[in-house]
């Protein structure tokens, strides 16, 4: 499964940045220490509460983002990278790159597109569907 956070390079926070980003919204994710935001290529491991936990992440100009279909650059505004988060597993990986992604468009004033639901969120609209989506899941 992926999500996609489409926005200007310039705004693309750094690793410290975006864990403070988390911290702030309340969120129980911890975001790898070595992370390396503009150049990682693979999986990165995270925590979430007290679990190991983790995504695949990279960066792609956003005209190389094969999943937007043509009506949809309007909706991306002008926003000239795409952060791709992969994963696949578990619920826990599921709410780990959810809440890397909405906070991640929330500070970067980004889009966030789900295409399994063709949906686009602002970062704020983003944040809140975390919450309802946390809300809503047991983890065991």
């Amino acid at each position: 499964m992926a999500l996609h956070v489409f926005l200007h390079d310039a705004a693309l926070p750094t690793r410290e940045q975006w864990q403070s980003g988390i911290a702030g919204e309340g969120f129980p994710l911890v975001l790898d220490q070595t992370l390396n935001v503009r150049q990682n290529t693979g999986f990165s491991p995270a925590i979430y509460g007290d679990r190991q936990s983790g995504f695949e992440f990279d960066l792609l100009p956003a005209t190389r983002a094969t999943s937007v279909g043509e009506g949809d650059w309007a909706r991306i505004d002008g926003h000239d990278l795409c952060a791709n988060f992969r994963w696949v597993g578990n619920v826990q990986e599921s709410i780990s790159v959810y809440i890397a992604s909405a906070v991640l468009a929330k500070l970067a004033n980004g889009v966030l597109y789900d295409p399994r639901a063709d949906r686009f969120l602002t970062g704020a609209e983003a944040v809140a569907m975390v919450r309802r989506l946390i809300e809503a899941t047991e983890l065991d």
